[in-house]
C-alpha cells in the first residue's frame, strides 16, 4: 500500500493491481488535511452530497416536478452516468443544500451540454441567490462561477434550467476558495482517506489515520463573533489575510499589549490532558504573544511569531474541569488568526473547523479481509514507513491477523520504544528496539520465521530472537492502525508492503534505508 489512490471507502494497493488487495477506510465524518501546497483542506473537498445523482434527495427543486430527472447518458469521462434535465416552467431548478458553513469565497462547477444550444444560470444561494448565465453548447464543458458569503448560514450551489430547456450534467462540485477545484466524486462524502503532506512541498503523502477528537471551541475562525470575548483594547476585523487554507479570511487581531482575546467555560476532563492550539502569524514579525487558558495559569505557550503562519499548542490537565483557549498580551500592531481548537486529547490532531457549536472527527479506520493466499503466514516480513513523532503511543501501526487470536504486527510500544512480534496462543520473538525521541520518518520491517525473527529499522538491524512458530496462524486480514478490528489512537502511514517470505538481513537493510 502506497496512498496515492483514493475513494469514498477505499484505499487502492499497489500490488496487486486486480483490487483484491484495496484496503476499506471509514470516518463518518468530514475531516482536514495539508494538501501537497501545504494549505489545510477539508476532504473532501467537493462539498455537495451525490454529486453526480441528481436524482438523490440531496438535489431539491423549487417545488415538486419542476425538472425532469432522467439518467443514462453518455458522461465526459466515458461512462453513462449523466442526467438529462428537462425544465417544466420558468422556475425549474435544482441545488443541493449544504448547511452551515464559514465566511469565504465559494465556486460552483459542473460539467453541462445540450443538443443545440441553450442559457441556463448557475446559482447559489445563503438568503440572497447569486447567479451566474452560461450559454451551454453540443460540446461538454465544465462551467464554473465564485460567489462570495460574509457570514455564516447555509449554502447551497445548483442550476436554473429554465421552461422547456433540456441539458445534460454530470459532475456538480462546491467548494471552498475562487477556483474550481479538480473534480472529487462524492455520494455522502464519508469514508474519504486523507493523504497528508504535513509542510507541503509535493512529495510523498502520509495515509493519516486519527482517533476521534471534537473541538470545543465555536466560530473557529471568526474571531470577530460575539463568541469571542475580547478584553479592554482589543478589536477585530475579519478576512484581512490570507489564512492556511488560501483563502482570505483570517481575522487582525490588535490589542494594546496587555490584554487578548477568549473563549472560556467549556467543559473538560479533570483527569485526562486538553490541547489547545491556534494559527498565528505576525503582521511584521517578531511579535510576541501567550496561548494560555483563561480560568486559570497551569501554564502557557510563548508564541513568538514570525510573517509565515505557525501553529502553537500547549496541553495540559484543567482540574477544575472548565476551560478556554486565551491569546493575550497582543500587541498594538495587531496579529493575524485563524484556526483555534481545543481538544480532549494529550497532543493536537488535525484541524476541525466549527461555526455555532462543536464539531467532532470520528476515527479513522482502515482494514481489508483477503485470501490468505495474499498474506504471510508462518514465514513473512511485514514493513511499513510511518511518522514517529506523529504516531500516538500504543498505536499498532501494522498488522495481520486472522480476525479473533493470532496475529503479527509492529506497535509503538512507549514514547520511546517500537514492538515487533508474532502471537498465537502466546507472544513469539517479540523484538523491543529504543527509538531516538527526535526520529521523524522512519522505516520498519519485521521479519520471522519458525526459530528465527529479526527487525530492521532504518537499514540497521535494531534485534533478533527465536521464537517457535510450528503452524500456520491463518492471517486472512491486514489492519492499519489497530488489529482485530480495534482502533487506536492514530499514526500516518506513508507505504506499508506485506511479503510471504523472510527477507535475508540485506533485503532487509535495503528496504529500511532511509
Amino acid at each position: 500500500m502506497i496512498p496515492s489512490g483514493y475513494k469514498e471507502d477505499i484505499v487502492y494497493s499497489a500490488v496487486p493491481t486486480d483490487g483484491s488487495g484495496d484496503l476499506s477506510f471509514t470516518r463518518a465524518s468530514n475531516g482536514t488535511r495539508i494538501n501537497s501546497a501545504g494549505l489545510v483542506e477539508v476532504v473532501p473537498w467537493n462539498l455537495l452530497t451525490y454529486s453526480q445523482t441528481f436524482s438523490n434527495g440531496a438535489w431539491i427543486d423549487a417545488s415538486s416536478g419542476t425538472v425532469t430527472k432522467t439518467s443514462g447518458f453518455a458522461d465526459p469521462n466515458g461512462g453513462n452516468t449523466a442526467f438529462k434535465l428537462v425544465g417544466n416552467n420558468a422556475s425549474s431548478w435544482i441545488a443541493n443544500d449544504i448547511g452551515a458553513v464559514q465566511a469565504n469565497n465559494y465556486t460552483f462547477s459542473i460539467w453541462l451540454k445540450t443538443d443545440s444550444t441553450a442559457s441556463v444560470d448557475l446559482l447559489m444561494s445563503y438568503g440572497t441567490t447569486d447567479t451566474s448565465t452560461k450559454s451551454i453548447t453540443s460540446t461538454w464543458q465544465r462551467y464554473e462561477f465564485t460567489a462570495s458569503r460574509s457570514a455564516t448560514a447555509g449554502l447551497y450551489g445548483g442550476i436554473n434550467v429554465g421552461n422547456g430547456v433540456n441539458i445534460y450534467a454530470w459532475g456538480a462540485q462546491l467548494n471552498i476558495g475562487s477556483t474550481a477545484k479538480p473534480y472529487f466524486p462524492t455520494t455522502d462524502r464519508l469514508n474519504v482517506p486523507r493523504l497528508t503532506y504535513q509542510n507541503g512541498g509535493g512529495g510523498c503523502p502520509s495515509l493519516l489515520l486519527e482517533k476521534q477528537s471534537t473541538n470545543l471551541v465555536t466560530y473557529s475562525e471568526q474571531f470577530d463573533n460575539a463568541g469571542w470575548t475580547k478584553q479592554s483594547g482589543v478589536s477585530v476585523t475579519a478576512n484581512q489575510t490570507i489564512s492556511p487554507d488560501g483563502t482570505q479570511n483570517a481575522d487582525l487581531v490588535v490589542g494594546g499589549g496587555s490584554s487578548g482575546i477568549f473563549q472560556s467555560g467549556l467543559t473538560v476532563s479533570t483527569t485526562v490532558a486538553n490541547t489547545k492550539s491556534v494559527y498565528l502569524k505576525g503582521v511584521s514579525g517578531g511579535e510576541v504573544v501567550r496561548l494560555q487558558d483563561p480560568n486559570q495559569t497551569l501554564g502557557y505557550t510563548v508564541c513568538t511569531l514570525t510573517t509565515s503562519w505557525q501553529r502553537f499548542t500547549l496541553s495540559e490537565v484543567q482540574s477544575g474541569g472548565v476551560a478556554g483557549l486565551w491569546v493575550t498580551l497582543i500587541p498594538s500592531g495587531g496579529i493575524y488568526m485563524w484556526g483555534a481548537q481545543l481538544e480532549p486529547s494529550s497532543y493536537p490532531t488535525s484541524y476541525i473547523p466549527t461555526t455555532s457549536a462543536s464539531a467532532t472527527r470520528v476515527a479513522d479506520f482502515s482494514n481489508t479481509s483477503v485470501s490468505s493466499s495474499l498474506l504471510p503466514q508462518a514465514s513473512g516480513t511485514i514493513f511499513v514507513q510511518f511518522d514517529w513523532q506523529k504516531t500516538a503511543v500504543d498505536s499498532n501501526i501494522l498488522s495481520v491477523h486472522n480476525n479473533s487470536n493470532n496475529l503479527a504486527w509492529i506497535t509503538k510500544n512507549s514514547s520511546t520504544q517500537l514492538f515487533g512480534t508474532f502471537f498465537m496462543s502466546g507472544y513469539i520473538g517479540t523484538i523491543q528496539p529504543t527509538i531516538s525521541a527526535s526520529s521523524g520518518i522512519i522505516k520498519v520491517a519485521y521479519a520471522y520465521t519458525n526459530g528465527s525473527q529479526t527487525m530492521f529499522v532504518n537499514g540497521v538491524e535494531v534485534g533478533t530472537a527465536t521464537g517457535t512458530i510450528s503452524s500456520s496462524p491463518n492471517f486472512g486480514a491486514v489492519q492499519l492502525n489497530g488489529f482485530w478490528g480495534i482502533n487506536k489512537d492514530g499514526t500516518e502511514i506513508q507505504q506499508a508492503v506485506l511479503f510471504q517470505n523472510k527477507l535475508t538481513n540485506a533485503e532487509l537493510a535495503s528496504l529500511t534505508t532511509i
